[in-house]
């Protein structure tokens, strides 16, 4: 099922990069960006990690939470924000069961509301100019 503006999230629950279980119902009451990657360490999924974290100040700024997911692994993610000194969430769904719950192809960027609804949806994304763009929707729905 394709999911639509105005859905309620599917809820999760994945392991993070530090072996710590995150779950979309602990993230109620902030704003959710969850975006979707397909690997760690590709260049357009570096830099797409690098622009969300140099941005994440401000996001939360405005009670938004940044929240990456891919197939890899916890450790892979562990490696990967390492590397990169990046200051993200990222969660693994090496079974892929998140990815399908939210019909997941390619690169796509969820904005999920306080009370846990998708106000808005990339699909397709280009890393270039993406999170400004972000960003940008939160300011205008805050």
């Amino acid at each position: 099922m394709t999911l639509t503006i105005e859905d309620q999230a599917p809820e999760f629950m994945l392991q993070d990069q530090n072996d710590d279980t995150v779950s979309l119902l602990d993230l109620r009451g902030k704003w959710v960006v969850l975006y979707f990657y397909p690997e760690d360490g590709s260049p357009g999924c570096t830099q797409e990690a690098i622009d969300f974290s140099v941005a994440k100040e401000n996001f939360a700024l405005k009670n938004a939470i940044i929240v990456g997911i891919s197939p890899d692994s916890w450790k892979n993610h562990y490696k990967f924000v390492a590397e990169n000194n990046l200051d993200l969430t990222l969660l693994s769904d090496e079974a892929e069961k998140v990815i399908n719950a939210y019909n997941v192809t390619g690169r796509t960027t969820f904005l999920i509301n306080p009370a846990g609804k998708i106000l808005y949806i990339w699909k397709n994304v280009k890393v270039k100019g993406h999170v400004h763009a972000v960003l940008k929707k939160l300011n205008e729905v805050y």
